[in-house]
Protein backbone atom coordinates (compact mmCIF):
# COMPACT_ATOMS: atom_id res chain seq x y z
CA UNK A 1 0.00 0.00 0.00
CA UNK A 2 3.03 2.62 0.65
CA UNK A 3 4.72 1.76 -2.38
CA UNK A 4 1.56 2.48 -4.10
CA UNK A 5 0.82 5.47 -2.94
CA UNK A 6 4.34 6.27 -3.03
CA UNK A 7 4.46 5.63 -6.74
CA UNK A 8 0.93 7.79 -7.24
CA UNK A 9 2.44 10.76 -5.62
CA UNK A 10 5.65 10.73 -7.35
CA UNK A 11 3.14 10.36 -10.64
CA UNK A 12 1.44 13.93 -9.83
CA UNK A 13 4.21 15.59 -8.64
CA UNK A 14 6.00 15.06 -12.73
CA UNK A 15 3.06 15.53 -14.25
CA UNK A 16 2.30 18.64 -12.55
CA UNK A 17 6.42 19.39 -13.07
CA UNK A 18 6.15 19.11 -16.78
CA UNK A 19 5.28 22.38 -18.89
CA UNK A 20 3.10 22.73 -21.47
CA UNK A 21 4.23 23.88 -25.10
CA UNK A 22 2.46 27.35 -25.40
CA UNK A 23 1.59 28.14 -28.56
CA UNK A 24 2.47 32.02 -30.09
CA UNK A 25 -1.22 32.78 -29.56
CA UNK A 26 -0.84 32.10 -25.61
CA UNK A 27 2.39 34.42 -25.33
CA UNK A 28 0.41 37.58 -26.93
CA UNK A 29 -2.00 37.03 -24.36
CA UNK A 30 0.51 37.25 -21.28
CA UNK A 31 0.45 40.72 -19.38
CA UNK A 32 1.05 43.57 -21.57
CA UNK A 33 4.22 44.63 -20.15
CA UNK A 34 5.77 41.52 -21.75
CA UNK A 35 4.23 41.76 -24.81
CA UNK A 36 6.57 41.85 -27.27
CA UNK A 37 6.99 44.58 -30.31
CA UNK A 38 5.73 44.21 -33.34
CA UNK A 39 2.27 44.17 -32.73
CA UNK A 40 -0.07 46.27 -34.46
CA UNK A 41 -2.40 48.95 -33.18
CA UNK A 42 -5.58 46.98 -34.14
CA UNK A 43 -4.68 43.79 -32.57
CA UNK A 44 -3.44 45.36 -29.33
CA UNK A 45 -6.96 46.96 -29.30
CA UNK A 46 -8.90 43.50 -29.82
CA UNK A 47 -6.50 42.09 -26.92
CA UNK A 48 -8.51 44.50 -24.18
CA UNK A 49 -5.76 47.32 -25.01
CA UNK A 50 -7.34 51.22 -24.81
CA UNK A 51 -5.42 53.26 -26.56
CA UNK A 52 -5.81 56.71 -26.72
CA UNK A 53 -4.56 59.39 -29.82
CA UNK A 54 -0.98 60.73 -30.24
CA UNK A 55 0.16 63.05 -27.28
CA UNK A 56 3.66 65.12 -27.32
CA UNK A 57 6.38 63.50 -25.02
CA UNK A 58 5.96 67.17 -22.72
CA UNK A 59 2.36 67.33 -22.40
CA UNK A 60 2.46 63.32 -21.01
CA UNK A 61 4.80 64.40 -18.64
CA UNK A 62 2.77 67.25 -17.80
CA UNK A 63 0.39 65.72 -16.89
CA UNK A 64 1.22 63.05 -15.06
CA UNK A 65 4.45 65.12 -13.32
CA UNK A 66 7.05 62.40 -14.98
CA UNK A 67 10.61 63.63 -14.74
CA UNK A 68 12.92 62.80 -17.33
CA UNK A 69 14.76 60.69 -14.58
CA UNK A 70 11.60 58.97 -13.47
CA UNK A 71 11.36 54.83 -14.11
CA UNK A 72 9.05 52.97 -15.40
CA UNK A 73 7.35 50.68 -12.70
CA UNK A 74 7.31 47.83 -15.01
CA UNK A 75 11.07 48.04 -16.79
CA UNK A 76 13.86 50.40 -14.87
CA UNK A 77 13.28 52.53 -18.01
CA UNK A 78 14.07 56.35 -17.56
CA UNK A 79 11.21 58.66 -19.10
CA UNK A 80 14.25 60.11 -21.22
CA UNK A 81 15.69 56.97 -22.72
CA UNK A 82 12.14 55.97 -23.29
CA UNK A 83 11.06 59.37 -24.70
CA UNK A 84 14.20 59.07 -27.35
CA UNK A 85 12.66 56.59 -29.09
CA UNK A 86 10.02 58.91 -30.67
CA UNK A 87 12.74 60.54 -32.86
CA UNK A 88 12.94 57.93 -35.04
CA UNK A 89 9.59 58.67 -36.06
CA UNK A 90 7.40 57.36 -33.30
CA UNK A 91 3.84 58.03 -31.92
CA UNK A 92 3.21 58.68 -28.06
CA UNK A 93 0.10 57.43 -27.03
CA UNK A 94 -1.64 56.93 -23.45
CA UNK A 95 -2.23 53.59 -22.76
CA UNK A 96 -4.59 51.08 -20.46
CA UNK A 97 -4.08 47.32 -20.36
CA UNK A 98 -4.30 44.37 -18.33
CA UNK A 99 -0.97 45.69 -16.70
CA UNK A 100 -1.29 49.05 -16.21
CA UNK A 101 -1.49 52.56 -17.35
CA UNK A 102 1.22 54.65 -19.32
CA UNK A 103 2.32 55.33 -22.51
CA UNK A 104 3.60 53.34 -25.54
CA UNK A 105 5.38 53.93 -28.71
CA UNK A 106 3.93 53.11 -31.99
CA UNK A 107 5.82 53.14 -35.25
CA UNK A 108 3.81 52.50 -38.87
CA UNK A 109 0.94 51.56 -36.15
CA UNK A 110 3.29 48.88 -34.85
CA UNK A 111 4.26 48.75 -31.07
CA UNK A 112 7.66 49.46 -30.31
CA UNK A 113 7.93 49.93 -26.29
CA UNK A 114 5.51 51.00 -23.30
CA UNK A 115 6.44 52.91 -20.28
CA UNK A 116 4.18 51.71 -17.58
CA UNK A 117 3.79 54.64 -14.63
CA UNK A 118 1.03 52.81 -12.82
CA UNK A 119 0.80 48.66 -12.46
CA UNK A 120 -2.44 47.18 -11.72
Amino acid sequence: MRSAFLAALCALIVGCATGTVSSPRQTFDEPADLTASGHSLEELERQGWEISAPVSASEAARAHGIKAEDRSTSDGQEWRSFTAKLQLGGELRPVWNNAGVGYAIFRDGMFVDMFLYIIF
